[in-house]
């Protein structure tokens, strides 16, 4: 059944009516509806008792996955590794859950759709989970639903995976609420599901670019011949010609989505646009462009030959977006959104001030990262690399959570940021590998120092800059 047919069925069938077709009763699903809500809001929910409350329902429904889900999520943010169990747990009971019940006749999973609505880096959750089915570990479709007046992240990036991935996007008047949709809704943004196991986003990413590096195919995205033309049309006003090379550099600030620096909870992530200036003056001394990328709210480059500003530009469209990560060099990124772009498209990054180390993992073998060093702020010991990459340093994801753990950082300095830029120019512009300066940690010792004693190993290829 292809997926056009597919998406017509669905469209037509997504409403209550169908409940009286699978083999639910009114009672069990009401019962279900009551169980859905508690167990999506369980992390909001103040009640002390709110842990007997899920133990009393996990009796009543032993059989139901997301109960697994949450201790995983809650093992997850202890830093204890039982949540890799609950997870593979959570992904049997699911699969079974699915057909006992009749729903794979649909042979769908749903999309949340924070994943196109939401941040831009939730793309990579998409494109990781097309790449899981292309490598076989997944089978089922994938739909989405969107409301006509709602405004896409990059509605041309998500043009890309329905027309080249089959992808179905179908419009609704409402979002359905109907137990079985919830229960086919895929909770991205922490695992990517495989049939019957569920690894961590990380790992599962790490997972992916191992079996391609090993098959020698690394699966990304082709711009189109319109993008393309599109992208060298407005290079050229620049006086950009056919044979001329541009980096896309993008510095996260506090300025996408009303995050302001008052309000931001995620000021790890963010960077001082001065101390990138050596790196950009050394793209242009070797006779690149440097095109810089991110929201209009930034704060603007002072202005010189050879960059292009093109983040507070009164000329910008998704497609634009997408060419200067598709089409660069290689790119200059931090610990945001947008890196998904090159990431998709399959070129390299120099991924800078990167915080948290456990996402090294997501990384290929051409890719270089520079973490942020840790700092214990009672001993002011600095946190070894190969440890900010392992427990307990999992997945530290807000400023709070360094705080609770009395860690600071310390951004990466003008000059490691200028050797990284030299390093990536020698590599993949002038094409040599004989540029010493940049210590790189060899990816085959990064697996035998790392997780030798957890129960899942993730994989890693990728090149890491020591700036210990």
């Amino acid at each position: 059944m292809n997926s056009r047919v597919l998406s017509k069925q669905i469209y037509h069938h997504l409403n209550n009516k169908i409940i009286s077709r699978l083999p639910f009763s009114i009672k069990v699903q009401s019962e279900l509806d009551v169980l859905n809500k508690f167990l999506d809001s369980y992390f909001k929910i103040k009640d002390t008792n709110k842990i007997k409350k899920l133990e009393k329902l996990e009796k009543e429904f032993p059989t139901h996955p997301k109960f697994q889900l949450v201790k995983a999520i809650e093992n997850f943010n202890a830093s204890n590794w039982d949540f890799v169990e609950n997870l593979n747990m959570y992904a049997q009971l699911r699969e079974n859950w699915i057909i006992e019940n009749n729903l794979d006749a649909l042979n769908c999973e749903f999309l949340w759709p924070g994943l196109y609505f939401g941040a831009f880096g939730n793309h990579n959750q998409i494109f990781s989970l097309i790449r899981a089915k292309k490598n076989f570990l997944r089978k089922r479709n994938l739909v989405g639903f969107y409301k006509l007046n709602q405004q896409f992240t990059n509605r041309t990036l998500m043009d890309y995976f329905v027309k080249t991935e089959n992808v179905d996007l179908i419009p609704v008047d409402h979002y359905p609420t109907n137990g079985f949709y919830r229960d086919l809704l895929i909770p991205s943004t922490f695992v990517i599901p495989f049939d019957n196991r569920a690894p961590y986003q990380t790992f599962a990413v790490s997972e992916l670019n191992k079996m391609e590096y090993n098959a020698g195919k690394l699966l990304a995205l082709k711009l189109t011949d319109e993008h393309e033309h599109e992208g060298r049309s407005y290079l050229a006003s620049f006086g950009f010609s056919e044979t001329d090379w541009f980096v896309t550099l993008h510095m996260r600030e506090p300025s996408y989505r009303r995050e302001t620096k008052q309000n931001t909870t995620e000021n790890f992530r963010n960077v001082e646009t001065e101390s990138y200036k050596r790196s950009v003056d050394e793209v242009i001394k070797k006779g690149g462009f440097v095109v810089r990328v991110g929201d209009g709210g930034m704060t603007p480059m002072q202005p010189q030959k050879g960059l292009i500003d093109y983040a507070v530009s009164k000329h910008r469209t998704s497609g634009l977006d997408l060419f200067f990560g598709a089409r660069c060099a290689f790119a200059i990124t931090t610990s945001s959104g947008y890196r998904a772009v090159p990431s998709i498209f399959g070129r390299p990054q120099l991924q800078t001030n990167f915080l948290p180390g456990t996402h090294v993992y997501e990384g290929t073998s051409d890719d270089v990262f520079i973490l942020r060093k840790l700092v214990h702020t009672q001993s002011l010991e600095s946190i070894p690399i190969l440890q900010q990459m392992n427990d307990p340093f999992l997945d530290i994801g807000k400023d709070q959570a360094y705080s609770k753990q009395m860690l600071s950082w310390i951004p990466n300095t003008s000059e490691e940021l200028l050797e990284g830029t030299r390093f990536m120019i020698s590599k993949y512009v002038e094409l040599s590998s004989d540029y010493k300066r940049v210590k790189l940690v060899d990816s085959d010792h990064l697996n035998h120092e790392i997780n030798v004693s957890h129960p899942y190993s993730p994989y890693l290829f990728a090149s890491v800059l020591d700036n210990n």
